[in-house]
């Protein structure tokens, strides 16, 4: 069984699967107590920020999240942690009225929005001591490096991922940033024709949990969608 959703439901099987988002320590523990053989496949990455959330917090830092509230990768996280608030865009952002912060964000945040958000933390919270962790992972980051430079080439984009997937739904939420059509699928099979008839160069790009066969397969979809002439 995977540990995705339904965390209060102690699951029924014998061996757990924790997922590449990963779990809290208590949610482990829980698991281990009821005799649970745990499979634990957590993202090395997730695991640098839950490191450095339980740093802030060892440090008697009131920890602020960025992130989407309700993901399993922030759930898990932020079962460790006593006092905490999750934010998600500069709006969530008040004065805390705590003398000391620490600030780290799920590990699929765009740059562009932490930046943001700890700009606006600062602001507001200028009396306080922040300390602030950059947790966004390397190949989030690099992806949405390489979508900037490349929707300054192309017409409309094809993203990729799960739609549940934060760094695949950044990487649409971008490309509309900037102008640019963008059309989220999950497989080759989600491909419309007609969607492409108004734009003669198309880019391709994936969120960073997608598998390589599944970009392969869209690429070579849209490859046979195009027009003989």
């Amino acid at each position: 069984m995977v540990v995705e959703s339904r965390r209060n439901v102690l699951p029924s099987t014998p061996t757990v699967v924790v997922t590449a988002h990963g779990v809290s320590d208590r949610e482990r523990s829980r698991l281990a107590a009821a005799g649970k053989t745990i499979v634990d496949t957590t993202c090395p990455l997730v695991r640098v920020v839950h490191r450095a959330a339980q740093r802030m917090q060892s440090e008697n830092r009131f920890v602020v999240v960025v992130g989407r509230e309700g993901h399993v990768e922030v759930s898990g996280l932020v079962e460790d942690l006593d006092h905490y608030v999750i934010v998600n865009s500069k709006k969530d952002v008040r004065n805390w009225g705590k003398p000391s912060i620490g600030v780290v964000s799920q590990s699929t945040t765009s740059p562009a929005k932490l930046s943001a958000i700890r700009q606006a933390i600062e602001e507001k919270n200028s009396d306080a001591d922040i300390k602030f962790v950059d947790t966004i992972c390397d190949p989030t980051r690099q992806r949405q490096q390489a979508v900037d430079t490349m929707l300054a080439q192309v017409e409309a984009v094809v993203v990729v991922g799960g739609h549940n997937s934060n760094n695949t739904r950044q990487l649409v939420r971008r490309a509309e940033q900037c102008g640019i059509p963008a059309l989220h699928v999950q497989t080759s099979d989600d491909l419309d024709r007609e969607w492409f008839t108004p734009f003669a160069c198309v880019g391709l790009t994936a969120g960073t949990s997608t598998p390589s066969s599944t970009v392969e397969e869209v690429h070579a979809r849209l490859l046979a969608l195009r027009p003989a002439s």
